[in-house]
């Protein structure tokens, strides 16, 4: 049986579930993969491991999310898209704040820097790949996004937030 023919006899749950588990495992593979490059190379490389991974995860699933279903390129398609792709789900809590029609504040308040945490870890300074990977998540949704990181590790940043993300839509 075709991969395809068993998710179609899936239910609706299931099929939500499944998504769930997906989310996790994409986030299981990153911390894992991010653990064996900190262990062999340190802490600083792993952070750039993690910007040459993100860029380019973050222009295919926008485009496959975006084609998928049809978003347009104003906020509101922006905020659906991080709302369906895979790097703002699982482990990760996204809040969406300040929205109008010219941008969003996108804060993340839970992450793996949790899990990081609870296991005795430093914090991995991830501002380059949230950059790779907003910037480049803003511009397949409209190149007119400007992307601006308020604060992210390495960045001194609240209790109640990891990272903060500004788009403006220019123009």
């Amino acid at each position: 049986m075709e991969k395809r023919e068993l998710l179609m006899e899936l239910s609706k749950e299931e099929l939500v579930d499944l998504i769930h588990i997906a989310g996790k495992d994409f986030w299981n593979v990153q911390g894992n993969w991010i653990y064996w490059v900190e262990n062999t190379y340190g802490l600083d490389k792993a952070g750039e491991a993690d910007e040459a991974i993100f860029g380019p995860v973050a222009k295919a699933q926008t485009h496959r999310v975006k084609t998928l279903f049809d978003l347009g390129d104003d906020v509101h398609a922006l905020i659906r898209s991080l709302k369906l792709v895979t790097y703002t789900y699982g482990t990760i809590q996204p809040e969406f704040r300040d929205v109008d029609d010219k941008g969003l504040t996108l804060y993340i308040t839970k992450c793996g820097q949790d899990i990081r945490k609870s296991h005795g870890r430093d914090e991995l300074p991830c501002k380059k790949a949230g950059l790779a990977c907003f910037i480049n998540h803003a511009q397949v949704i409209n190149p007119k996004f400007k992307t601006t990181c308020l604060f992210c590790p390495p960045d001194e940043h609240p209790d109640d937030a990891w990272c903060a993300w500004r788009f403006d839509l220019e123009g």
